[in-house]
């Protein structure tokens, strides 16, 4: 008998062992989950803008966004991503197809001046930024609102 509580007893503790190592590493993925939500995020932004369907970034951004506790994180690391993305994806669009000159006779249609081929790219980063900061605050409040549910489940059985 003296024998079966001393190995319940260690069952329980390497249970505790585990459990505070679990919440160790929690601690740790919420330390970092910015980082984490923009490299995500900046990852899926750039596949979907390399594929034909660039408004899936939109998604992109909730996924980023779901990884973060706090809805201001999740927005503006989801936000970060998706102008990240879409800057180097503008970079490379210039260095290769030189797409400047694009820009800018876009510009003198829409206004009738020329050299506003540079604000016509803020404006792209401004929208990119917007669809990010959005799909941001949607992926970090699904989070929230499936943990309160989670929790309160678990606190109702308990």
């Amino acid at each position: 008998m003296d024998k079966m509580n001393k190995m319940n007893k260690m069952n329980k503790m390497d249970k505790m062992d585990k459990m505070d190592k679990m919440k160790q590493i929690v601690e740790i993925i919420n330390k970092y989950s910015p980082y984490f939500a923009i490299l995500l995020t900046f990852i899926l932004s750039l596949l979907f803008t390399l594929i034909p369907f660039w408004q899936l970034t939109f998604v992109a951004a909730i996924f980023g966004g779901f990884l973060c506790t706090k809805m201001k994180c999740g927005a503006l690391s989801a936000m970060i991503g998706i102008i990240f993305s879409w800057g180097i994806y503008i970079i490379i669009g210039n260095i290769r197809n030189n797409t400047i000159i694009l820009f800018d006779q876009l510009g003198v249609l829409i206004t009738g001046s020329t050299r506003l081929g540079f604000w016509l790219i803020m404006i792209v980063l401004i929208i990119g930024a917007i669809i990010g900061l959005l799909g941001g605050f949607i992926g970090s409040g699904i989070r929230i609102l499936v943990e309160l549910k989670y929790f309160s489940q678990k606190v109702n059985k308990e």
